[in-house]
């Protein structure tokens, strides 16, 4: 379909121009999810743009953007198209498959109850070389980090 139109295929985007303006009427908090996130080298850079732009339009209720697909652990800053400024954060989770050099990893996010913000998460890996070793015994994930106690890391260390 994106092929056919690279734009806004199905009217998907429209679709959710509709949603955000109807969940911003109501003065409603709204999380996206979704598999391939704008801006990857995978996604057609008219309908990324296009996404951004809502996203950036509507920033005053999306309170999170939840993605995959690239298989690693990372995140987008969305830049205002009027300044440049940080207008949202697109969060991009690896995968549970052992795509590449990666091991199966899976996030929690902790969401403020009153604001629905995203305040903290915490990320897991499954070390498969351990656990390759082993026969026996249940599975157990490792927690990799969480991101608050990175970033009080990286503050102390400037």
């Amino acid at each position: 379909y994106l092929v056919r139109d690279p734009s806004d295929p199905m009217h998907e985007l429209e679709w959710l121009r509709k949603e955000l303006y109807d969940s911003e009427a109501k003065n409603q908090g709204v999380f996206i999810m979704g598999h391939i996130p704008s801006g990857s080298f995978t996604c057609y850079s008219e309908w990324s743009s296009r996404y951004r732009a809502l996203i950036d339009r509507f920033s005053n209720i999306v309170r999170g953007q939840f993605f995959g697909h690239t298989h690693s652990d990372e995140f987008q800053i969305v830049r205002s198209y009027l300044d440049n400024s940080a207008a949202a954060v697109t969060w991009i989770a690896p995968s549970m498959t052992t795509y590449a050099i990666h091991h199966p990893s899976f996030r929690i996010f902790e969401i403020d109850s009153e604001t629905n913000i995203p305040v903290n998460y915490y990320q897991y890996r499954l070390d498969l070389d351990k656990w390759n070793k082993r026969t026996t015994g249940d599975i157990e994930w490792d927690l990799a980090y969480d991101a608050l106690s990175v970033k009080n890391i990286l503050l102390e260390k400037n």
